[in-house]
């Protein structure tokens, strides 16, 4: 951004997406990114969605829970308070109605407090934290059962697939492929932003080479049908350029129609008044 629109850009950490969606709310940010699902659209637009946001269900290798189910009871981090991975973790407990223990802490912990049994984590698939805990060949990845069933309770949830050794070749993780699922991290702003920052923001996106540090980014032609929200209207106009041209065009050949009609019906009252006048 800084490169592209020549303004300076302040990155600011938060505790998650509902953190940013109040910031978004109340102008103290401009950008966001937000988990979909994970917070009302209350003045708030998409801009574009980013990459798949997985949740990826990781125990301890040497505990004995061997499947979603069986985290029941135990000890599990799901994420802080005001972030969208601990909605999603809620929203895939409350699918099964699992209850467990769990504190407001990060996923990492896990490094440090071997009370834990495991965690629900839902982010990009290349999260450097995510990859340096499986990396330890300490835990194990546990599939999420009947994943089209829970994409279809909540809409922002999609069937996800994550290839074996996507995370490490030795040892191979996941040992095959995992069955879960997938949200979408999008980019937000106020519903009054400026339209000029939109064009910046996705001229940064897809002129750039950030398919280098993030290979799972939404292509500018996927994202251009993405429906889950209202887009705001710069994007929308940034993908669509052409919107409402075919409108027109349809309006305008209506029109033709209409004309070529009304000339055939005049034709056909002429006929018919001439018959009647000569017979």
């Amino acid at each position: 951004m800084e490169r592209n629109a020549g303004a300076e850009v302040i990155v600011k950490d938060t505790m998650g997406s509902q953190e940013n969606q109040v910031l978004l709310q109340t102008g103290k940010a401009n950008l966001a990114i937000i988990q979909a699902g994970a917070v009302d659209m209350k003045d708030i637009a998409a801009l574009v969605p980013l990459y798949p946001d997985v949740v990826i269900p990781i125990v301890r290798r040497d505990s004995n829970i061997n499947s979603i189910q069986e985290m029941a009871g135990r000890k599990i981090l799901i994420g802080p308070n005001f972030s969208g991975m601990r909605k999603s973790a809620t929203n895939v407990l409350d699918h099964y109605g699992l209850k467990i223990i769990d504190s407001e802490a990060p996923f990492e912990q896990l490094f440090t407090d071997d009370s834990f049994e495991g965690a629900i984590v839902t982010t990009g698939l290349f999260n450097d934290n995510l990859r340096e805990i499986l990396s330890t060949g300490d835990f194990k990845l546990l599939d999420i059962p009947h994943a089209s069933a829970l994409s279809h309770q909540y809409a922002y949830f999609t069937p996800y697939i994550i290839p074996t050794g996507l995370f490490s070749e030795s040892p191979v993780i996941p040992s095959k492929p995992m069955t879960t699922v997938s949200t979408t991290a999008f980019l937000a702003v106020h519903k009054d932003v400026p339209e000029n920052l939109v064009t910046y923001v996705l001229d940064t996106l897809y002129t750039t080479d950030l398919t280098q540090e993030i290979p799972n980014l939404i292509s500018r032609e996927e994202a251009s049908t993405w429906s889950i929200f209202p887009m705001h209207p710069a994007s929308r106009h940034y993908f669509q350029p052409y919107e409402g041209i075919d409108v027109l065009a349809n309006l305008l050949s209506s029109m033709e129609a209409i004309k070529e009609l009304l000339i055939a019906a005049g034709a056909s009252l002429f006929l018919i008044w001439r018959v009647r006048k000569y017979y």
